[in-house]
């Protein structure tokens, strides 16, 4: 028999400015509630607070890419800029290349698709809170595809 796990569940936030998706999202995590913990949420659009109380218990923070009043990772950009105690983690259905680079550069520690199947998304959410950068796989493998290409290989 295998020893049990240790590890306590990943404690998320979740970030949206639609209650809907929240709760979506909520419902989708609830059966696996013995790796994450959803322990608060947030609705905003950009103005995304995490009150101070709340900033402690949270491990990883996943929130839209896109919001009705702003575009791109505004929301996900203050956030980080308050330098919060727990990652930053990018869910979108926006597949693009552009925005998962300007992501990882300020800061994100996860870009992962609304496509995403549940045990996926558990398991990305987990790594990152192990202290993983955490990519999609399907983008991740675009990305790969597209530095193949335009890397000159005849240097090597």
């Amino acid at each position: 028999m295998a020893p049990e796990s240790t590890k306590q569940p990943v404690r998320v936030l979740l970030a949206n400015d639609d209650h809907i998706i929240i709760e979506g999202l909520r419902a989708m995590l609830a059966p696996y509630d013995d790796e994450v913990e959803v322990v608060a949420t947030a609705e905003g659009d950009p103005e995304i607070a995490v009150a101070a109380d709340t900033r402690m218990y949270v491990d990883v923070m996943l929130i839209d890419a896109y919001t009705r009043a702003a575009g791109g990772i505004d929301a996900a950009v203050k956030v980080l800029a308050e330098d919060p105690p727990f990652a930053v983690a990018v869910f979108t259905d926006a597949n693009d290349l552009r925005l998962m680079l300007q992501a990882l550069r300020v800061g994100v520690r996860g870009y992962m698709l609304k496509s995403s199947k549940p045990p996926d998304l558990v398991d990305m959410l987990v790594r990152i809170r192990d202290g993983e950068v955490v990519i999609d796989r399907r983008l991740a493998t675009e990305a790969t595809l597209l530095a193949a290409r335009t890397i000159d290989l005849g240097d090597w």
